[in-house]
């Protein structure tokens, strides 16, 4: 009766263990991607704005260009690299037509720092906060410009991104 059990307990256990084991490579593939911190690789839409400006140095004609740029969004589509879930390209963040690179970049735990260098920075790098999850983001960009006589002036960027799926 014993070893009848036995056999009855190693043939009921068998198949819940191969149940149990390893999926598809893709399933693989899927469950390691959630257990990073990070974007989700794949296809991203992101859209970014000039949200403000301080205009208190602007003639008439440069408050009417500014209130122009502000009504136009920038949409990019892109492809994310599992490589690059924990430190995207720049260009996620600040889709525009002028290189740039981070100078320090962090990103952990659903919140976004970093000091964004580019072309047109003169005066500093940009800085860079916002947070996400693994399907979007929203991050904020203060570029610090040259104004009139020698002053500053700020440009505060919006920028967001969703997660599209597969590229």
């Amino acid at each position: 009766m014993k070893l009848t059990c036995r056999t009855l307990a190693l043939a009921l256990a068998l198949p819940l263990a191969a149940c149990s084991s390893s999926g598809s490579d893709a399933d693989q593939a899927a469950l390691a991607e959630e257990a990073v911190d990070g974007l989700a690789s794949g296809k991203w839409d992101i859209s970014s704005r000039l949200a403000s400006m301080d205009l208190s140095q602007a003639d008439p004609d440069g408050v009417e260009r500014a209130q122009e740029m502000m009504q136009e969004e920038r949409t990019n589509t892109m492809c994310l690299e599992l490589s690059q879930r924990t430190s995207p390209p720049a260009t996620m963040f600040y889709p525009g037509n002028e290189p740039c690179s981070f100078k320090s970049f962090t990103m952990a735990k659903g919140r976004i720092t970093g000091r964004l260098q580019c072309a047109s920075d003169t005066i500093e790098p940009a800085r860079l906060t916002g947070h996400y999850d693994q399907k979007a983001f929203s991050v904020t960009i203060i570029k610090t410009l040259p104004g009139n006589e020698g002053r500053t002036t700020e440009r505060t960027y919006s920028t967001g991104g969703r997660h599209k799926g597969t590229c």
